[in-house]
């Protein structure tokens, strides 16, 4: 049996990480003690924002796209399974995960985990889009991969630090 998805549900699952991303660099921001912490947080939650914005232009342009070839079940529940199975959950948002980390380099550490989530779904999904918007999605994990940098940069400083 076969499946086929649609960019409408990629693009659906990547609005929902880039959401709870934002969620998450926002609230850490606003807790943050440290300027540059601080400073760091809320320019991923701005760049988070971005991708919502590209997310929904890639919605908007696409319509209803199916790949050119049926997805076997197993990858289409694999995708689906990188985008639920993210760091935030219903039951663990975001909003949670940085009242929970009690240092910078705790949240850091979470930060991490969602930049990497991040990139390993847009590398899944990047065939799954319509081929026009796929180097959207390449430049959004280019992004994530940047990010990603930045923080573990900004980890290493702390841990010299403390």
């Amino acid at each position: 049996m076969t499946y086929v998805l649609h960019g409408e549900e990629v693009v659906e699952m990547g609005l929902k990480i880039e959401t709870n991303g934002r969620a998450f660099y926002s609230k850490a921001a606003a807790l943050a003690k440290s300027a540059d912490v601080r400073g760091l947080f809320e320019f991923l939650a701005d760049q988070e924002r971005q991708h919502i914005e590209h997310f929904r232009a890639i919605m908007r342009s696409g319509g209803a796209y199916s790949p050119p070839q049926a997805i076997a079940e197993e990858q289409m529940a694999y995708v689906k399974a990188l985008a639920d199975m993210t760091i935030f959950t219903p039951g663990y948002p975001p909003e949670q995960a940085v009242i929970e980390a009690e240092t910078p380099q705790a949240a850091i550490r979470i930060a991490i985990g969602v930049e990497k989530d991040s990139i390993l779904f847009y590398r899944n999904i990047e065939d799954f889009v319509p081929p026009k918007e796929g180097e959207t999605v390449r430049e959004l994990r280019r992004q994530e991969e940047m990010h990603l940098r930045l923080l573990t940069e900004k980890l290493r400083e702390l841990d010299r630090t403390t």
